[in-house]
């Protein structure tokens, strides 16, 4: 299946997008330790999630990335 026609899929680019678009509008206004935190998140563990549906991996529960970032007080 196409990966632009795959609901899953799509959902997780959407997801994976909106991430950046959030901490990109609230970047400036954190201090550098969180911002590389939620980069580190994104890039790892977003991008994992979002990439594991391509290479056939389990599909994971949506809810699991309602959790905070790993450095989350």
């Amino acid at each position: 299946m196409n990966p632009f026609e795959d609901p899953d899929q799509s959902y997780r680019r959407g997801y994976t997008q909106g991430a950046w678009a959030a901490f990109a509008a609230v970047a400036p206004h954190l201090p550098i330790e969180q911002r590389a935190a939620l980069t580190r998140w994104i890039n790892k563990d977003l991008m994992q999630w979002r990439q594991a549906i391509s290479r056939g991996g389990p599909r994971k529960i949506k809810a699991e990335l309602t959790k905070p970032p790993p450095d989350h007080p």
